[in-house]
């Protein structure tokens, strides 16, 4: 696939930035979790992440906003440990992909698919560069 840029475009100030803007801190960290949707899973992975950062911060965030928050840059992880269908994550793993970052099925380093039988998505986690570095590939569960 021919790499294409995406750009945050502000309508206030009538520019555009590059994503994702925001440079990897090493000692902190943010996950996106959902508002309605915390598993036993997601507060693992959250802990699992206090072993290797200062200070985990965790967002809040409706549907697919969470993966464009991690492509933008404002957050560095969102594992997701409960149902989603494919209309939920389409058009944010799109926006993902093409700021650099993945979105991969739960342990098993494959990308999320599309026009599955059944639509319901498996658990996944969205990388971003921060997180490509941290582990090797290994996800804290």
């Amino acid at each position: 696939m021919e790499h294409t840029s995406v750009f945050l475009y502000q309508i206030e100030k009538q520019n555009k930035i590059k994503l994702p803007f925001q440079d990897p801190d090493n000692k902190a960290a943010t996950v996106v979790t959902s508002r309605s949707h915390m598993s036993e899973e997601t507060e693992s992975f959250i802990n699992k992440l206090k072993e290797s950062y200062e200070e985990v911060k965790t967002v809040s965030a409706g549907s697919s906003l969470k993966l464009c928050l991690v492509a933008e840059g404002k957050a560095d992880f969102y594992p997701r440990y409960a149902p989603t269908m494919e209309w939920d994550t389409g058009a944010g793993q799109a926006i993902v992909e093409l700021a650099g970052g993945k979105v991969e099925i739960a342990d098993e380093s494959l990308p999320l698919t599309y026009n599955k039988e059944n639509l319901r998505n498996p658990w996944f986690w969205q990388l971003d560069l921060k997180l490509m570095k941290w582990g090797g590939g290994a996800m804290p569960r």
